[in-house]
């Protein structure tokens, strides 16, 4: 990816609109459901819930006891209509 580049991700729920929010700001709550199989945990989240600030997830993988990262900052957040997390880093860990 280059600076030029752009991912939107769109997704209509049932839920209301400060519950969706509540889901991908609030620490507890990405940790419930952030993860890429049942079975996978996360095992961080972070949130600094501001214009500049960062977000922040980390999930493992239970069958390869490797954890996968990654974040970004937010570049714009107007709750609990809009959230825009701009790209950040990518890692891989083997514990």
């Amino acid at each position: 990816m280059n600076d030029t580049t752009t991912l939107r991700m769109e997704r209509t729920f049932q839920a209301p609109a400060p519950a969706v929010f509540d889901a991908w700001t609030s620490e507890e709550v990405l940790r419930r459901w952030w993860h890429a199989a049942h079975d996978w945990e996360t095992t961080e989240a972070s949130v600094d819930l501001r214009v500049g600030g960062e977000v922040r997830v980390v999930m493992r993988d239970p069958h390869k006891d490797v954890e996968y990262g990654g974040g970004g900052r937010y570049t714009e957040i107007d709750p609990p209509r809009r959230l825009a997390p701009g790209s950040g880093t990518a890692t891989t860990s083997a514990s």
